[in-house]
């Protein structure tokens, strides 16, 4: 009885990698593009796009329940950089069988936006911004494993 009992909980343990596992990702992250021209000492817009698999979504960077997981954007430390802030959509509120109420999640393709200070003593030159995107993806039954990109932004400084 031990033995079936052990190998149901193993068994448990696979259903959310056999439930992601086919030839398309849940979600993937489209190349970042850069909106406007910066000069040193001026700010500037970077954006991407997250695409989810249909029938997918993600928890907003808000998601009103401390069990779920949020989507985070994190510039990592590059000197001369600063992430001033992130825009993100405005999330749909949806109704899941493991939440008690309507949650804010975002479905579809996801386009964030960040804002970045470039400071006066950068050099005009090509750099690439170390950003972090870490959220959970879910389906209408299953929230799966969290995940992390971690994505070179390529921002171009000119003179």
């Amino acid at each position: 009885m031990r033995h079936v009992i052990i190998l149901l909980a193993m068994a448990a343990l696979l259903i959310p990698t056999l439930a992601a596992a086919d030839d398309q990702p849940m979600v993937s992250v489209e190349s970042p593009r850069q909106m406007n021209p910066v000069r040193p000492g001026g700010r500037v817009k970077l954006q991407f796009i997250l695409k989810l698999k249909d029938g997918i979504h993600i928890n907003s960077e808000q998601p009103g329940d401390e069990s779920l997981i949020p989507t985070k954007v994190v510039l990592l430390p590059l000197e001369g950089f600063q992430l001033v802030s992130v825009t993100y959509p405005r999330p749909f509120m949806r109704k899941f069988s493991y939440t008690d109420k309507p949650v804010p999640v975002f479905t579809g393709a996801v386009k964030l936006e960040l804002h970045i200070k470039v400071d006066a003593g950068v050099e005009p030159d090509t750099y690439l911004l170390p950003v972090t995107i870490s959220l959970q993806a879910c389906d209408d039954e299953t929230c799966f494993m969290p995940r992390k990109w971690s994505v070179d932004m390529p921002l171009v400084v000119s003179p």
